[in-house]
């Protein structure tokens, strides 16, 4: 669980008495993401520091939760298959099932392979 827009230690209170040990981190107002909503530039590293920590624990959190890549790959296929045929084969004026590698599977093993290509690449070039 995650607060957000919280104003004080009372909302943290709060959210820990009904959240216990779920509450991973909280948000409070950050101007940057206000500027970001007016349309100002923005990036991560506009972020104050006390957003920056909560941003760091949230993707410790999410890098140490296993991952099914078959089922998130298989997952990602069929919602760019049914975007693809509602509307976006129309969109781009080709059939963008082909983009579609059924040998592909999502995951660290393939952000390897993917920089080894590179590497290779480079080298060869």
């Amino acid at each position: 669980m995650v607060g957000n827009k919280v104003q004080g230690q009372e909302d943290v209170a709060f959210l820990r008495e009904h959240a216990g040990g779920a509450l991973l981190a909280c948000f409070g107002h950050e101007p940057a993401v206000r500027a970001m909503e007016q349309g100002r530039p923005f990036s991560l590293g506009d972020l104050g520091g006390d957003a920056q920590a909560a941003l760091a624990v949230l993707r410790q959190a999410a890098d140490a939760r296993a991952r099914d890549w078959a089922k998130l790959t298989r997952q990602a296929t069929q919602f760019h298959l049914r975007n693809a045929a509602a509307w976006a084969n129309t969109a781009a004026g080709e059939d963008l099932a082909g983009q579609v590698n059924p040998g592909f599977v999502m995951g660290p093993q393939a952000l390897l392979a993917a920089e080894g290509d590179q590497v290779a690449g480079h080298v060869l070039a």
